[in-house]
């Protein structure tokens, strides 16, 4: 399955991390790169923001895209940033693209099991899928996030779109 995931940000400096995978292998079959980190006024951000993911929609023709639920607990989060996925969510919407939103947990869980550091977490996911290792390095780990909220929007689907059998009578 191809899965675009999605690392949503808003911060100053921060990049636009959006990675595709090939989740079956898996490994990175491209990356929505801008070449320079968030800067400018909200209103910006939210434009540039869609642009990359209608180009990024355009280009590698995902069949799902994850994004990470960065809403926070409770939906405690950021406002803005609480904004931004609800837009990332309209806009795939409107491309009739599936969508799945993704706990930080679940995506840490997809790639390896346990409580485990962020560090630990990016580390596993250069080891596990081909082409991580040439991916952008970030303080906050933003591509390999987006990598692994990509395995757990798969597995996510997958499960909540799992054909039940009937039980046997």
């Amino acid at each position: 399955m191809i899965v675009l995931g999605i690392d949503p940000g808003i911060a100053d400096g921060k990049p636009y991390a959006m990675v595709c995978l090939e989740t079956d292998v898996p490994k990175v079959i491209g990356v929505c790169d801008t070449h320079e980190p968030m800067s400018g006024s909200l209103w910006h951000k939210f434009v540039v923001w869609h642009a990359s993911l209608r180009a990024s929609l355009y280009r590698f023709k995902p069949e799902l895209v994850a994004i990470e639920d960065a809403r926070g607990v409770g939906g405690k989060g950021s406002g803005y940033l609480m904004a931004l996925v609800r837009l990332l969510c309209d806009w795939c919407a409107e491309e009739d693209v599936p969508w799945v939103l993704v706990h930080p947990a679940r995506a840490k869980a997809a790639v390896l099991a346990g409580n485990q550091g962020s560090d630990i977490v990016c580390r596993m996911v250069r080891m596990l899928v081909q082409g991580a290792d040439q991916l952008q390095e970030t303080d906050g780990f933003d591509y390999e996030a987006a990598c692994g909220i990509a395995l757990g929007g798969e597995a996510k689907w997958r499960q909540d779109h799992a054909v039940q059998e009937p039980e046997a009578t």
